[in-house]
């Protein structure tokens, strides 16, 4: 965990107080977060209409990577976050970035199907 460098010692000590008292009510990992139902906090993407689908080729990985990526998405996997879907007409490459922790994050490159969506449709959870 990463704490602001511009808090006071005081502020600081009192802060990590604070976490440490209520460190239930955060989710730490994956695991922490099984359970939530997918009507919660499911996202739907809308696509323009006519938009004819995009599956971009995926990037070659460096074979240490591959493993943290696989490692990766099997966590998502287990916990339910995502789940695999074999006939997809869209494909977006991953895209492996070093955090500041010496750890890796794990994005979509999600361009193509950004310009593929609806710019202004919002809805609000639980409203249909």
């Amino acid at each position: 965990m990463n704490i602001n460098n511009n808090l006071t010692p005081k502020q600081e000590e009192k802060l990590v107080q604070l976490l440490r008292k209520y460190k239930e009510a955060f989710a730490w990992d994956y695991l922490d977060m099984k359970g939530i139902d997918p009507q919660l906090c499911t996202h739907h993407i809308y696509i323009e209409k006519d938009t004819r689908p995009i599956r971009q080729p995926q990037r070659r990985l460096n074979p240490h990577l591959k493993d943290i990526v696989k490692d990766e998405l099997q966590k998502l996997l287990d916990v339910n976050f995502i789940y695999l879907i074999f006939d997809s007409k869209w494909v977006s490459p991953l895209v492996v970035v070093p955090k500041k922790n010496g750890k890796w994050r794990i994005c979509v490159d999600y361009r193509e199907l950004n310009k593929a969506t609806q710019k202004n449709h919002f809805t609000l959870p639980f409203i249909d």
